[in-house]
């Protein structure tokens, strides 16, 4: 039986981290740090953090697509290795996805992305899966692939099966328009987003009326992160606002998508797959800061899972309640 299935794009990341400085036209520069090369993508990343926080492979599923050239055959040799559910589409003629992230020291991280296979993930292949799995959670980051246009009757097919819809949204790909996830968001029990993308999704000036604008539109719970001032859980009723945790940042790509499994971790803990919000608010509290650990782990290493595990979570939970002392 799958748990928890998650779909959405997946790449093949070349990451340049903590970098002194990015080339000029016909410069040279040559790092101190190893280029390094990793899978990722939502589902991915959300299948393999669940795991290393003790999930059970055989109760993970990812949807996705596939190129058939090399970067696709290395991806399929890394997911193996976790064994973790797949249900892959291949697709001729096209490589699988990349995103070439390039980080100066002390800045955000620059992403530039090759759609790639995504583009041509089969809507109907993802609701006949979701169909036969039937998971108790679904969850999904659209934005530059091939279901972005049809997520209505997705979403549907993931209600007619009771499960719990989380959505994770990014700045959408430039053929997509930028509020495109608006006419499912009621189909939405949660979503997840950072303040720059809740803005940019809603064309608000501010993330107060981002927020709103999302409630409006009939999100039940916003889970807000906000880099290192921290993450807010959000509802029509009540908001839980929470600082960040204080960590040694090496590359934080990932850490949304480790938050998000932070809070499907503590959702299968809790036995709950219906509504956030009939958790008491101390359960929501430590839901929150648990999937905010989450997150910061996977910012102490490069790459968007490597640094997550069981032990590094509880480690930075632990300091983080000695400060509070």
């Amino acid at each position: 039986m799958i748990e928890v299935l998650s779909c959405g794009t997946i790449m093949a990341d070349i990451l340049a981290v903590a970098l002194d400085k990015i080339a000029e036209p016909g410069e040279v520069v040559y790092l101190e740090r190893e280029i390094k090369t990793r899978i990722g993508g939502h589902p991915i990343n959300v299948g393999i953090d669940l795991i290393k926080m003790g999930a059970d492979p055989q109760k993970i599923g990812i949807i996705a697509a596939l190129g058939k050239g090399m970067f696709g055959n290395y991806t399929k040799k890394i997911i193996s290795e976790y064994k973790i559910q797949t249900f892959f589409q291949e697709i001729e003629n096209t490589d699988t996805g990349k995103n070439i992230i390039l980080e100066l020291e002390g800045e955000d991280r620059r992403f530039h992305i090759d759609p790639g296979a995504n583009w041509y993930l089969d809507p109907k292949f993802v609701k006949k899966k979701i169909r036969e799995l039937s998971p108790k959670f679904f969850c999904v980051r659209p934005g530059y692939c091939g279901i972005d246009l049809y997520l209505k009757e997705i979403f549907k097919e993931v209600k007619n099966q009771n499960s719990f819809l989380f959505l994770d949204i990014m700045k959408p790909h430039p053929k997509r328009p930028k509020n495109f996830v608006f006419p499912v968001l009621n189909f939405v029990d949660a979503i997840h987003c950072n303040e720059r993308e809740a803005m940019i999704i809603t064309s608000k000036p501010n993330p107060e009326k981002a927020v709103k604008e999302l409630l409006r539109q009939g999100v039940k719970t916003i889970f807000l992160t906000k880099g290192k001032k921290g993450a807010e859980l959000i509802t029509d009723n009540f908001q839980i606002t929470q600082p960040g945790f204080k960590v040694k940042t090496i590359d934080a790509t990932g850490c949304g998508d480790a938050f998000c499994a932070g809070v499907i971790h503590k959702l299968i803990e809790y036995d709950e797959c219906k509504d956030i919000r009939n958790l008491s608010k101390e359960k929501l509290n430590e839901l929150l800061t648990y999937a905010q650990a989450t997150g910061a782990s996977a910012s102490t290493g490069i790459g968007c899972t490597e640094e997550v595990s069981k032990a590094k979570i509880n480690k930075i939970l632990q300091k983080q309640r000695r400060k509070k002392k």
